[in-house]
């Protein structure tokens, strides 16, 4: 998780993206709660924009749950 003057963003890195389906499971998620889902160029995932420090960190939890499932 990142802090930004306007708000906190969560950053997963290419490691936790090995799994394309998974991506997909964890965008739809995403958009689905209203945030924005950038995958920059295969590197890794940013997830904006929260407007406090624990709704990031829970929603940064689910989404790494969900890229860890098998």
């Amino acid at each position: 998780m990142a802090v930004h003057p306007s708000g906190f963003y969560i950053h997963v890195s290419k490691e936790h993206l090995t799994d394309a389906e998974k991506v997909d499971e964890a965008k739809l998620l995403t958009e689905n709660e209203g945030y924005d889902f950038v995958l920059e160029k295969g590197e890794s995932l940013v997830i904006e924009e929260f407007s406090d420090e624990h709704s990031a960190e829970s929603f940064e939890t689910q989404v790494l749950e969900i890229l860890a499932t098998n």
